[in-house]
């Protein structure tokens, strides 16, 4: 089993029609990626507030693997992505699966 990371990514604030305009291209990419990427979604301040990033999981067997899978996403190569934050995370609680 590959170790697992936890990579935080924040959204430049004038990114919003970057986002609207490679929305899906993004989406068929995370599709693509569902054996390293296991679960993704968006950060927001209010439940309801505007985007300013996201946070994924990923299986993979180095931070390096990480990085270039950060660089092949298109909100990263189109330029939404003002940085990202990738860090090692090993689950802790609850010991069940969960399903998210």
């Amino acid at each position: 089993m590959s170790p697992l990371f936890l990579v935080r990514l924040t959204d430049r604030p004038e990114g919003s029609a970057i986002r609207s305009r490679y929305l899906e291209a993004h989406k068929a990419w995370l599709g693509a990626n569902g054996e390293q990427v296991r679960a993704a979604g968006l950060l927001r301040h209010e439940e309801q507030g505007a985007p300013f990033g996201a946070c994924w999981i990923v299986a993979a067997a180095s931070r390096g693997d990480v990085e270039r899978l950060v660089r092949e996403d298109p909100f990263w190569a189109q330029g939404l992505r003002a940085s990202c934050e990738i860090l090692h995370w090993s689950r802790g609680f609850p010991p069940q699966p969960v399903t998210i």
